[in-house]
């Protein structure tokens, strides 16, 4: 999914990880690790700070943008969680 101003990428992978990439520069930025499963989706809020994860692990992750963190774990589903 792109960021709303269009300048990056996020993806989601079977590798666990989330991975940032910048469209300007077309390069790989930085991966979000902390799934302990294939992630299935990933998503930029409206203003770019922060971004939503889920996956098979049965999470769904909140992260800093900018600082790359895991702000928050939701562990509340009891199966795996496609789209977020």
């Amino acid at each position: 999914a792109f960021s709303a101003d269009g300048q990056q990428l996020v993806t989601a992978s079977d590798d666990k990880t989330v991975k940032i990439f910048s469209i300007p520069s077309q390069r790989f930025k930085h991966s979000l690790n902390g799934h302990s499963n294939w992630v299935r989706d990933a998503k930029f809020s409206p203003d770019g700070r922060l971004l939503l994860s889920c996956g098979d692990d049965k999470t769904v992750r909140l992260w800093d943008s900018r600082t790359n963190g895991c702000i928050h774990t939701f562990y509340d589903h009891t199966a795996l969680v496609a789209s977020c």
